[in-house]
């Protein structure tokens, strides 16, 4: 996996169409969550839908966040055709404000 270049991009952590759901290897107790109707645990979010870790400096748990945030690629992401395009469009906006 190539390293992904944030710098101080949120796109991963902002908005509708995310769920960043825990792997079966990271430790659910160490995270605030909610279960979703297939029974998938995703880490919790805030009412405008950002990850309830996403603080005024990016991500509070950086060092500890779960294996979904670490493996997480946006280039991946924005290009798959299962997403919706106002999702893509809203996270495309996010990546490249200035």
């Amino acid at each position: 996996m190539a390293d992904v270049p944030c710098g101080t991009c949120t796109a991963c952590c902002e908005g509708p169409g995310r769920y960043l759901i825990l792997d079966d290897k990271d430790d659910a107790s160490q995270y605030e969550t909610y279960t979703r109707e297939d029974g998938k645990v995703c880490v919790a979010k805030k009412a405008n839908d950002d990850c309830v870790y996403l603080g005024p400096n990016g991500c509070s748990i950086y060092e500890r966040r779960p294996i979904v945030c670490r493996e997480f690629d946006c280039r991946d992401w924005i290009t798959h055709p299962k997403i919706a395009p106002k999702v893509k469009r809203a996270a495309i906006r996010i990546m490249f404000r200035p």
